[in-house]
């Protein structure tokens, strides 16, 4: 691309009628600026095009600029200003996938397709119109549904264009209870497919709804059809309540033996103390049965959505509700290093604004052949003991991978030693200044408040 959007907000009132905006980008690699312009902001919502095409392209996703916009009144006063940081990639190359044969899962919890191929699904979940947009930007499966009450939606198409698109699909559904006659009519045509992983199925709020009996029949009828299916498939369970209800590991669901993992709720985006429940659900998923496969959702708001009717004066509110994805790749990072061996995201976007998240999917497409891989069993220590910084540390190929995530709103910095390392080389993946300095073998460095840092550790 050569032009990029930006998108203004401006929360002062009223608008000066000659008020306007002064933009500067500075390149922080080189600390030097290299564009300024000015604009009269004329909306409260507006934006503006930046040319990038002379600016530096990455290999990984990499902030390497930051752009700064001050808005000024009628007589030239400064009002306001804010800054962020951007950086310029490639199209996605993404990993291909083999033509599924058969499911499984294994004592560690990952799925592993055709018995010698580890997966780590990134689903998101989108309308039709823009159900490819992600996946082109690294996301590994689709999220359709089962539903005959979305005629638009029809499952067999869509697994055909994902797989198109090297995806593998994992359709929402059956839907309802009422669908599941015509489910075990087409489970196997469905299922029995090279690009199809399973189903995730849903049994949404119905505990103290007076209709246990109903949805507890529902998942045991799932299991049963998916469970009798010639190739063996996922079925996972979840969504909205919490997973530790779905699994009492009871002998009724057991008997019918197919494969069942779970998906729980890591974040759901919104502003104030909500935004982020992690301390709990870390604690949560720390229980869950390490076992069973585990899919984290971690949902991403921003803006409106097609389908919330919102009163006009509402929508800006919206926009601003989740305006930054390092809080949800912090999420993400968390349920990783706490075991979860998925990743699903409900995204709540602006029409055509999912180029924001390209970022998060690239470092994903790259990352999760290393999120499935063997833990080291090296022992690891966090000085002080007491820090709010989780770790987990992977060995995948000739190098070792740690991955780390600040659990915690404030500054924090630390130091990590890892037994049996020595004359150890580090490197910070996904920053720019990436080179770290290894003193008497041990990791100092800093997290604020949503940090995330992976280190690629030579021995």
């Amino acid at each position: 691309e050569k032009v990029a959007k930006i998108e203004i907000n401006n929360r002062y009132r009223p608008l000066q009628k000659k008020g306007k905006i002064k933009v500067k980008v500075t390149d922080l690699k080189e600390k030097k600026i290299v564009d300024t312009f000015s604009k009269r902001l004329k909306k409260s919502i507006d934006t503006l095009s930046i040319d990038i095409s002379k600016y530096r392209v990455n290999s990984l996703p990499i902030q390497d600029y930051l752009i700064s916009i001050a808005y000024y009144d009628d007589k030239g006063k400064e009002l306001g200003k804010a800054e962020k940081k951007f950086g310029k990639i490639n199209h996605t190359i993404k990993r291909e996938l083999p033509p599924i044969k058969k499911v499984s899962v294994d004592d560690k919890g990952r799925i592993v397709i055709n018995d010698n191929f580890r997966f780590f699904p990134i689903e998101p979940s989108l309308q039709i119109g823009e159900w490819d947009e992600v996946i082109k930007m690294g996301a590994n499966t689709y999220r359709g549904w089962y539903s005959p009450d979305f005629p638009n939606d029809n499952p067999f198409k869509y697994r055909d264009l994902a797989w198109k698109e090297n995806a593998y699909f994992f359709p929402v559904g059956p839907y309802k209870p009422k669908f599941l006659d015509k489910f075990q009519i087409e489970a196997e045509s469905l299922l029995v497919h090279p690009g199809a992983l399973g189903v995730y199925a849903k049994q949404w709020y119905y505990w103290g709804t007076g209709k246990e009996t109903e949805w507890l029949n529902y998942r045991k009828r799932v299991e049963k059809i998916v469970g009798n299916i010639s190739s063996p498939r996922l079925v996972v369970w979840g969504h909205h309540d919490s997973s530790l209800l779905y699994d009492w590991d009871m002998p009724e669901y057991q008997k019918f033996n197919p494969l069942v993992g779970y998906c729980y709720v890591k974040i759901m985006g919104r502003p104030g103390s909500v935004w982020r429940n992690s301390p709990f659900l870390t604690k949560t998923e720390m229980v869950l049965n390490p076992h069973r496969f585990k899919l984290a959702e971690v949902n991403y708001y921003v803006s409106w959505h097609a389908d919330e009717p919102l009163p006009m004066n509402f929508r800006y509110f919206y926009s601003l509700r989740g305006d930054d994805w390092h809080g949800v790749r912090n999420e993400t990072y968390q349920a990783i290093i706490n075991g979860a061996h998925g990743v699903y995201n409900w995204l709540c976007m602006q029409e055509k604004d999912l180029q924001r998240m390209r970022g998060y999917y690239q470092e994903l497409n790259y990352m999760w052949p290393i999120y499935v891989a063997d833990d080291a069993e090296n022992k690891i220590e966090i000085i002080p003991n007491q820090s709010t910084i989780d770790v987990r540390l992977k060995r995948w190929k000739s190098n070792y991978y740690l991955l780390t995530a600040n659990r915690d709103e404030t500054t924090k910095t630390v130091k990590i030693k890892i037994d049996g390392f020595n004359n150890i080389k580090v490197k910070k993946l996904f920053e720019l200044n990436n080179e770290l300095t290894v003193k008497d073998n041990l990791i100092r460095d800093t997290w604020r408040k949503y940090d995330v840092h992976v280190y690629r550790i030579e021995k």
